[in-house]
């Protein structure tokens, strides 16, 4: 997917929507490509991580991707496109937006 020397994108975001988009514009010309990503992590979604600290599942962090908001195209754009659900945001911290939760499915 990328002919570049130490600078290529794995499963995360960018890669991901690379892939899918590349794939659609392909389609969209008639074209029969094979997209493959190379992904150098045991996971994917770059920099989207959620652990469980200490090993306790009830103990639940995200270390990812802190902000999802409108002026985040790709992202924005992606869960519109897919479905995904957002809510609102209901804090007292004056903060107004959306949160978006991804849970790998």
């Amino acid at each position: 997917m990328c002919a570049c020397a130490d600078r290529c994108t794995g499963a995360g975001a960018a890669g991901s929507s690379t892939a899918y988009h590349l794939s659609q514009y392909a389609n969209d010309l008639g074209l029969n490509v094979n997209i493959t990503i190379f992904e150098k992590e045991n996971r994917i979604g770059g920099r989207t991580l959620t652990i469980n600290p200490y090993g306790d599942a009830s103990q639940v962090v995200e270390l990812g991707a802190s902000i999802f908001v409108q002026i985040n195209q790709i992202l924005y754009n992606a869960a519109q496109q897919f479905g995904l659900v957002t809510i609102s945001q209901n804090s007292d911290s004056g903060v107004e937006g959306h949160l978006g939760v991804w849970d790998g499915d």
